[in-house]
């Protein structure tokens, strides 16, 4: 299972190292102004996504062979009742993982929204930041800034214990 884990770690950092190289190549082809999506946007939050769904692409086949590997292994080493009560386990167990992956992705899509307002307003300031300064809006925006990053945190939180459910599942 480690050498499996760790080749699939090795085929996503790959991944990962090749999207960033080809975004900054062409981000710096592009003018300034030009970018729909600003280049860090994309390695920041667009480029984890894909290296998870590495990840998950090795799941769809991994994943039934270890069901059927494990049941043998449990069947051979307590007998059939306890495969069946193992199999029993797994049919209630599928729903709830179904259940906890909806709650993820909801949690994943509106982290990803905040993080994209915050990062999105941070860069506002920091292109403004002279007239900021000379405005002296600096605590005002600060605290707007401060309030995106708590919400960002809140949903931030609220994946990681979707993701700790699922994963413990």
């Amino acid at each position: 299972d480690n050498q499996y884990h760790f080749a699939t770690a090795k085929w996503a950092l790959r991944l990962r190292a090749g999207l960033q190289g080809a975004i900054l190549q062409k981000s710096l082809r592009l003018s300034h102004g030009s970018a729909a999506n600003p280049p860090v946007t994309l390695m920041q939050s667009d480029i984890p996504n894909l290296e998870d769904f590495a990840h998950e692409v090795h799941q769809l086949w991994d994943l039934p062979l270890q069901i059927i590997g494990l049941s043998f292994l449990l069947y051979k080493a307590i007998g059939g009742v306890a495969l069946g009560v193992g199999l029993a386990l797994l049919a209630l167990a599928v729903p709830l993982s179904r259940w906890l992956q909806r709650r993820y992705t909801g949690c994943e899509k509106d982290w990803r929204a905040a993080f994209d307002q915050r990062t999105k307003r941070t860069g506002e300031v920091l292109r403004n930041i002279r007239g900021i300064r000379h405005m002296g809006w600096e605590d005002f925006i600060d605290a707007q800034i401060k309030e995106l990053r708590d919400k960002e945190l809140e949903l931030s939180r609220d994946r990681s214990w979707a993701l700790a459910g699922l994963s413990s599942l």
